[in-house]
């Protein structure tokens, strides 16, 4: 792997109390095609894993460690790419979670950046409002950002120095920053968030018992799991916001409650989602004037 190519992250591992442990995470981490190099230490409770991200990424090896027995409970990159950056404010805020960023539109633009060859990296900050671009040279915003940006529907403005000084303090540090398809985890996420509000209202109105909310929860849940993290245009994510996720989710209630009963469940949740969504400000970025319903 090229320089360029390489990625480092420490995962903590829940489980190993010997050397022979080590051992065993070491053996599967040999298997993940695009590992490069690790070093595990059950007392630090911990692997620290180089690896191509063009080959593999971390939901694959941390599948690898969960393998042994042991329990990965989360990650950090260590490291980011040394190079000139660019900050980037974007309208990307999870409509069904406005806390986060909304991986499934950032994911896209995103992985195509990093395709292009004056580009080392490209990550969304948490909440959805920044993207960071590192050069491997120096910013060609007119010539690779824009087009990509535009490409995806993304409204984008290049912050100034003095505006990017805070987001350069916490860039690429633990959670605050999620890196080209690591962003899967804020849609993975936005999937709990989703699949809680679904059965919130229908249980607020006793069309639900507890036991068939967390049965239609949990099959929500897992569902957008999936879909969440297919890469999809974001007329498709839009099409498939306004008909698919709600007709699969009404089946999905169906199976549970019957017609009668989704139907109504289905319509107290579209109701909350609209008024989410009216212009009244609660769905835009903090300090910004984008709305985030208008993506």
């Amino acid at each position: 792997a090229t320089v360029d190519n390489k990625k480092q992250v420490k995962f903590t591992i829940q489980g190993m109390t010997c050397t022979g442990c080590e051992t065993e995470v070491n053996t599967e981490l040999a298997k993940v095609n695009g590992v490069l190099d690790y070093k595990t230490s059950y007392a630090g409770k911990s692997s620290i894993v180089s690896f191509d991200h063009l080959k593999t990424d971390v939901t694959v090896i941390a599948a690898a460690i969960n393998k042994t027995g042991y329990e990965v409970k989360g990650y950090e990159f260590l490291t980011a790419a040394n190079g000139p950056i660019s900050f980037y404010e974007v309208p990307l805020v999870c409509n069904a979670a406005p806390s986060i960023g909304c991986g499934s539109r950032s994911k896209p633009a995103l992985l195509e950046l990093e395709k292009n060859a004056a580009v080392k990296e490209a990550w969304l900050n948490r909440p959805g409002t920044v993207i960071a671009v590192v050069w491997k040279d120096k910013s060609q915003t007119e010539k690779v950002a824009k087009p990509i940006f535009e490409e995806n529907n993304i409204e984008y403005t290049e912050l100034s120095e003095e505006k990017a000084a805070t987001y350069k303090k916490t860039f690429a540090k633990g959670k605050e920053w999620y890196r080209g398809g690591d962003v899967d985890k804020l849609s993975i996420e936005e999937a709990g968030t989703i699949a809680e509000a679904a059965v919130k209202f229908g249980l607020e109105n006793k069309l639900l018992t507890k036991e068939e909310a967390k049965k239609i929860k949990e099959e929500i849940e897992k569902y957008f799991k999936v879909e969440l993290v297919k890469i999809r245009t974001a007329e498709q994510l839009n099409e498939d916001s306004e008909n698919k996720f709600m007709e699969d989710m009404l089946k999905i209630t169906e199976k549970h409650i019957g017609k009668e009963r989704a139907q109504k469940a289905m319509e107290l949740y579209q109701k909350s989602c609209e008024e989410k969504c009216e212009p009244n400000g609660a769905c835009k970025q903090p300090g910004s004037k984008k709305d985030c319903c208008n993506q």
